[in-house]
């Protein structure tokens, strides 16, 4: 028997951030202990703060709110959701898991909003963004794809309807 390639085996390959990262302001800390310096406190001005700005420029998708923030997306398609649904159940090894939730949340986000969620749930004092704000921000993904589906789905039914009941 002759080993098969994984093709699951290669982590999730995304691009070098490097100059995105370059360009927002994270705070400074104090070298004693670590922590926050007394300067460093959050500005409320998101263009000082280095925070995502509400509207993304030359974003020509859809919006997700969650609380006072917005994330530019695109919404998934059903194979999309099937295929996450799949890739993410109990017979799938972790780390396939943890690269197919990764590159799902990296193909659905605008470049700035990825970075932005990633970069707020990385963050150690940011007590906005908890364990549980990844699965909320992913469950309103899916929720509003669900009802772009549903509606397509309604209207191709009328539109089929419509087409029945003109045959003679």
């Amino acid at each position: 028997m002759t080993a098969v390639d994984n093709p699951f085996e290669h982590a999730v390959d995304l691009p070098n951030s490097d100059d995105v990262l370059s360009s927002v302001e994270t705070p400074e800390l104090d070298s004693e202990d670590g922590s926050l310096s007394s300067d460093a406190e959050p500005s409320s001005d998101p263009e000082s703060s280095g925070a995502m700005p509400s509207v993304e420029e030359n974003w020509s998708y859809e919006f997700l709110d969650w609380g006072e923030h917005r994330f530019g997306v695109r919404l998934p398609s059903q194979q999309a959701l099937t295929a996450f649904t799949m890739a993410t159940g109990a017979y799938i090894p972790p780390d396939i898991q943890q690269n197919m939730s990764s590159r799902f949340i990296y193909n659905h986000f605008s470049p700035q909003s990825y970075l932005f969620l990633m970069m707020r749930l990385m963050d150690p004092n940011d007590v906005e963004f908890t364990e549980d704000t990844f699965g909320d921000i992913v469950r309103l993904l899916v929720e509003k794809a669900g009802e772009k589906l549903v509606a397509e789905a309604t209207a191709r039914a009328k539109v089929t309807a419509a087409q029945r009941a003109r045959k003679p």
